[in-house]
């Protein structure tokens, strides 16, 4: 278990979270939403994973290097 933001994650629900992070489309909001936690949570998680890099744009992002639109 780990706790990020208020709430305890199994290594399970991290590992879903990081995957939709890297293998999805769907914005914070949305993967937040399907996995019952906060945004904000969510933006821990990607921080600290480093999974998505947003190049101080909110709207376009990569992962390991191929850009995709948010």
């Amino acid at each position: 278990m780990r706790r990020v933001q208020g709430k305890c994650f199994s290594q399970e629900e991290i590992n879903r979270i990081k995957h939709l992070l890297s293998s999805t489309d769907m914005t914070l909001q949305e993967i937040a939403e399907r996995m019952s936690c906060s945004k904000s949570a969510v933006v821990g998680i990607n921080h600290t994973f480093q999974i998505r890099d947003y190049h101080g744009r909110r709207s376009f992002w990569s992962v390991a290097g191929v850009p995709m639109a948010a």
